[in-house]
């Protein structure tokens, strides 16, 4: 009975003290203010906004390395001279079906390095002509792994197709590679040998803003009386090396005829904006979105916060 009364003693003296510390804790919070979670600071979101916003919106102007370009025109004498060179066409397995270079090897940027049977040869990349910053990239990179010759062609199969250079496949395939899409473009927009031409008849202002280099040359019925214009507009710029023009209306319905049309225009790369203005104002806005949320961050264990 005794040992009865003593585990039951012992028992109520262990609750007694779970219950006072409980109470004191209660206790020592209360003096201390209540617990919140910490908002987040207006300031530091502004800062990231004006980062992420100055980083789109003010670009650096780039200008492509000419000592690694080579043209149509050269590659063609040179093959025709009997000079060893590879063409590798790093296009999509699905483009490089529609049309391509006869001979061409298609083979992704990322899986070279591990062609070393390459490494002794001339190799010239090859793309549509939109993209030159990742080619640059892997040029690099080949030649620091010990390639011989690495070269990009310049204008890819835009200026191949312009220079009359045979081509294997679809016909109707070729003027798809007229076509610069928005994602294209917004990846080299720093590049300084872009010039946007702004044909549409509408005030675009606010979506040309997007764009580093515009001119506006309004459409008209009578193209010739167009192109006409847009020469005059290029004869005034005076760029120097060639200049890769990029028309661009409000939703790129006529592009793709009008770019067939001005493909003629002297020292001039001639694309068309897949998809216009509405299609970039898309991409671009869906990129700075992304952009802001990336800046943002992983907010990580939320802090507890007191009065």
């Amino acid at each position: 009975m005794r040992a009865y009364q003593h585990h039951a003693r012992y028992i109520a003296q262990l609750i007694g003290a779970v219950l006072l510390y409980a109470l004191s804790s209660h206790i020592a919070a209360q003096e201390k203010g209540p617990v919140y979670e910490c908002p987040a600071e207006p300031t530091a979101q502004k800062d990231v906004r004006a980062k992420v916003l100055a980083s789109l919106e003010k670009t650096t102007p780039k200008t492509r390395d000419a000592k690694g370009l080579i043209s149509a025109h050269a590659v063609r004498l040179k093959q025709g001279a009997g000079q060893p060179m590879v063409l590798v066409d790093v296009r999509s397995t699905e483009a490089f079906a529609q049309v391509r270079i006869p001979g061409a090897l298609n083979i992704p940027l990322y899986a070279l390095r591990t062609k070393s049977f390459l490494k002794s040869q001339h190799i010239v990349l090859v793309d549509t002509g939109a993209a030159y910053d990742a080619l640059a990239k892997t040029a690099s990179r080949l030649k620091t792994a010990g390639f011989k010759t690495v070269s990009i062609l310049d204008g890819g199969m835009n200026a191949w197709r312009r220079a009359k250079g045979p081509t294997v496949g679809n016909p109707l395939a070729q003027q798809r590679l007229m076509a610069l899409t928005p994602q294209q473009y917004f990846t080299e927009r720093d590049y300084d040998h872009w010039l946007m031409v702004d044909i549409s008849s509408a005030k675009t202002q606010a979506q040309t803003k997007l764009f580093a280099n515009t001119i506006k040359v309004p459409y008209h019925k009578d193209e010739q009386r167009f192109l006409s214009a847009l020469k005059k507009k290029l004869a005034k710029r005076k760029a120097k090396g060639k200049t890769f023009v990029v028309l661009v209306d409000e939703e790129g319905i006529n592009n793709q005829r009008l770019a067939a049309l001005a493909n003629d225009l002297d020292n001039a790369q001639v694309f068309y904006l897949d998809g216009g203005l509405k299609a970039y104002g898309n991409f671009y806005q869906s990129q700075k979105t992304l952009m802001l949320a990336q800046a943002k961050g992983n907010p990580g264990p939320k802090q507890r916060c007191q009065l």
